[in-house]
């Protein structure tokens, strides 16, 4: 699966590159985190894994874009054949992601440790709400 960075004001494609994830699976989620110091490009890709870019902003000059890690964020995906995949929110103020979708587990990552823990059930009822208005088309 391919990414790309585009300038919509000028309707060029910035940049490319490939995630990696295996054939027959798909990047279902992605997120711009962390903007205010070159940013780093989330992608979360249905298969459970989550691969985290920086340098993917030409205009910053940092060289080539960079994988700086990558982590199997779900182990139990359910596979549906229109399912949501993973679904990403990343939470700034408490520097987690919070990691759901086609599962019946959400995992709440914490960036400073890079540790994770389950999630109460007012996530869950949030992640949930998420997965159904992805699935609605929106």
């Amino acid at each position: 699966m391919q990414n790309s960075v585009y300038d919509w004001s000028t309707r060029k494609r910035l940049t490319q590159w490939f995630n990696g994830n295996p054939r027959g699976t798909s990047i279902t989620s992605i997120l711009v985190i962390n903007q205010e110091v070159g940013g780093i490009v989330v992608a979360g890709s249905s298969e459970g894994i989550v691969r985290l870019y920086r340098n993917f902003d030409p205009v910053m000059e940092q060289g080539p874009v960079q994988m700086v890690s990558a982590f199997r964020a779900l182990n139990e995906v359910i596979q549906l054949r229109q399912g949501s995949g993973v679904v990403l929110d990343w939470k700034q103020s408490a520097g987690t992601l919070l990691v759901g979708g086609d599962s019946r587990i959400i995992k709440v990552w914490d960036a400073q440790t890079e540790t994770q823990s389950l999630v109460s059930p007012f996530i869950y009822s949030y992640m949930m709400c998420q997965t159904q208005y992805l699935r609605s088309g929106h």
